[in-house]
């Protein structure tokens, strides 16, 4: 209901991974040149829901010390194995927890409208630890960041209106 003016910006909360503390620099600038936005970025390296065992309780805190009325989101670090669940080979669990992280962000009366999720980029070739294992492992990074990306597209469907997915891999 709040019409967005450089009175009253837009907030907006960047939450993900290493790539998206790259790409909050862009993203910030962008927004910022509207004069009718401020950009949070909240990244933090390394950053997935399985990896950052406390989101249930960050996510929260948060919102409350930002006020974001959009989040966008993106990161890479559930794609595969060793953690569980995964989006390549747990999808289902994936999903569901995906789901949990989403309706923490969108808690009613929080202020939060939507949150968008950006494609994750589709890398290249990535040296592995072991140079013999570096085909295989490329491969399920690959096939670990489409499932994240599919997993994350879903989440409009599960909530209509308040989620987005943005395809923007192929342009970063």
């Amino acid at each position: 209901g709040t019409v967005i003016s450089p009175a009253h910006p837009l907030r907006i909360m960047l939450i993900g991974d290493s790539v998206m503390h790259d790409l909050s620099y862009a993203i910030t600038a962008a927004f910022s040149a509207t004069g009718e936005a401020t950009v949070s970025s909240k990244s933090i390296d390394g950053f997935g829901l399985t990896t950052a065992k406390n989101w249930p309780t960050s996510f929260p805190t948060l919102v409350r010390q930002v006020h974001p009325q959009i989040i966008i989101a993106s990161w890479s670090w559930d794609e595969y194995g060793p953690t569980t669940p995964n989006a390549l080979h747990q999808p289902v669990a994936y999903t569901a927890l995906l789901r949990r992280a989403v309706n923490a962000l969108l808690t009613r009366g929080n202020g939060v409208d939507g949150v968008i999720f950006t494609q994750f980029p589709l890398s290249g070739t990535i040296p592995a630890a072991n140079a013999a294992g570096q085909a295989s492992y490329n491969k399920e990074r690959l096939e670990g960041l489409k499932a994240w990306n599919g997993i994350a597209e879903k989440m409009t469907s599960y909530f209509p209106g308040r989620v987005m997915y943005l395809p923007v891999a192929s342009s970063l």
